[in-house]
């Protein structure tokens, strides 16, 4: 399943009482209708480790960072509870 991005820049990280997708973070419901492009990006991980991947909508928690050199996700490494 691809996660669909939403308008605050991150990727749908649940769904509503409806079943659409939905960011808690940025309490946002409103999907982007053109998707961000990708190619050639990299994420950071947002904490200290530094952790880089390509961009990837189906990273955890990642943002698409447009107006930044780099996107962020969370990679784990302070543990997932």
């Amino acid at each position: 399943m691809v996660r669909k991005t939403m308008k605050c820049g991150c990727t749908e990280n649940s769904k509503d009482e409806n079943g659409n997708p939905f960011c808690v973070i940025h309490y946002c419901s409103e999907v982007e209708q053109e998707p961000n492009r990708l190619e050639g990006r990299t994420a950071k991980c947002a904490y200290t480790c530094g952790k880089t991947a390509a961009s990837n909508v189906n990273l955890p928690f990642f943002q698409y960072q447009q107006d930044k050199e780099t996107d962020s996700f969370y990679c784990g490494c302070l543990g997932w509870d």
